[in-house]
């Protein structure tokens, strides 16, 4: 619901489609753990990844950064 959004942005709406972030981010975190798993990535990097992906969803247009 954009009413909820704009809320939680003390701003102006940002329209995010909330099921597609949902399951970008489960993509995200199955494909990291299987990087993890194989060897590609230690689980630091991983969370390192997540962490600026999460991050990234907060600073999009429209969203006031924090005081």
């Amino acid at each position: 619901p954009p009413r909820l959004i704009s809320e939680a942005a003390d701003g102006p709406a940002v329209l995010v489609d909330a099921r597609r972030e949902a399951r970008a981010l489960l993509a995200l975190a199955d494909g990291l753990t299987t990087h993890v798993l194989i060897g590609h990535l230690t689980p630091g990097e991983a969370q390192d990844v997540l962490h600026a992906h999460l991050e990234n969803l907060w600073e999009r247009p429209g969203r006031r950064p924090e005081s």
